[in-house]
């Protein structure tokens, strides 16, 4: 029955944004078009006089007889044609050498001109062949240096990651918590640093089977059960959310969950899994559907006071169930909320076909 339906949603639905991207859409979900969702100094040198220049000759003498650190003091120093920048980031935060755990330099953003991230700090324990810093994420370029990050955990891994799609690099760093991490995330356009919107929302993760051009972000969250005489969430809890980049407009998005109804789960899916899973004494707190085929359905169980809250994830595309990694698994419930979207801001949401859609 599944496959007679999915023969029937190829009709229905043609086009999508997603259909010539690297992201794959499942056949009968179409999506937004992400175009839809935005909207659409002269320095002039003076002349000097020659009594000028022979002064300004004895001044550049005298400055070049001073010790490296003062020259550091006096600002960046060139080197060659071009601004050496880590000697301007030594300059204006005063670190040595032996302080800087990371310095990734590059011309990031295609413009002639180098930019550098940099991580400055002390080593406080080694951790997965990695070292973990107590320290600060820096960027720099010509003008000088801008701090973009002081972590809050327990310190940052002594290694930049990249992720390139299209024309943009997103350049990130972990930062190491008691039970999770947490990616940092920047890009640079016109020769400045600018934190990229999934920045900050859990741990990125590039090493997936959901094709080219995609990725995750695993969630860390207390919210395996609601308390409430003390109003409160319990229960660590652990969730991937899916998110793939958009090569016509350059840009990467989430695969935000629509809100469906049973009759749309058992048109998609070939049967019903709200009546097959849920008990009636049990609460369903929402139904959605991912652009990549993944059906949600959340709900709460009351014990002793409190309730537990739990969720299955469904591939309606492959058949089966599948666990918060995107791993298949058997139909034992997931603990947790599972959000429509982590990052709203980027979400892209399908249309969903239903029962009572016209062909």
């Amino acid at each position: 029955m599944r496959k007679n339906i999915l023969g029937i949603m190829i009709c229905l639905i043609s086009g999508g944004i997603l259909a010539g991207c690297g992201a794959n859409v499942p056949a009968g979900l179409s999506v937004t078009d992400p175009a839809a969702m935005a909207e659409d100094a002269v320095v002039i040198e003076e002349e000097q006089e020659p009594e000028q220049e022979k002064k300004n000759a004895k001044k550049d003498l005298a400055a070049d007889e001073n010790d490296a650190d003062n020259n550091m003091e006096n600002g960046p120093v060139e080197g060659g044609d071009e601004l050496d920048l880590k000697d301007i980031l030594i300059g204006e935060t005063g670190a040595a050498d032996d302080e800087i755990a990371v310095f990734a330099e590059d011309d990031f953003d295609n413009d002639g001109a180098k930019e550098a991230f940099s991580l400055v700090g002390e080593v406080m324990e080694e951790y997965d062949d990695r070292k973990v810093i107590e320290g600060t994420v820096w960027f720099v370029n010509e003008d000088g240096c801008r701090k973009l990050h002081e972590p809050q955990g327990m310190g940052m891994f002594d290694e930049v990651l990249y992720m390139t799609f299209g024309d943009t690099t997103y350049v990130m760093f972990d930062e190491m918590y008691a039970t999770a991490l947490v990616t940092y995330v920047w890009t640079v356009s016109d020769g400045e640093a600018a934190e990229a919107p999934f920045s900050a929302l859990g741990e990125v993760i590039t090493d997936t089977s959901d094709g080219e051009d995609q990725f995750r972000i695993m969630d860390s969250s207390y919210d395996g059960m609601f308390n409430p005489e003390t109003s409160s969430y319990m229960g660590h809890t652990w969730k991937h959310y899916y998110f793939f980049y958009n090569d016509q407009d350059d840009k990467v998005y989430e695969y935000g969950g629509t809100e469906i109804n049973r009759e749309n789960v058992v048109f998609l899916c070939g049967r019903d899994l709200v009546g097959e899973l849920i008990p009636e004494r049990d609460q369903i707190t929402g139904i959605f559907c991912r652009g990549n085929g993944l059906i949600v359905i959340n709900y709460e169980h009351i014990a002793d006071g409190c309730a537990m809250n739990y969720h299955y994830i469904y591939d309606f595309t492959k058949g089966y169930f599948v666990d918060d990694m995107g791993l298949e698994t058997g139909e034992e419930p997931l603990d947790g909320i599972c959000k429509e979207a982590l990052c709203p801001e980027i979400a892209n949401y399908p249309s969903v076909p239903g029962p009572d859609d016209q062909f």
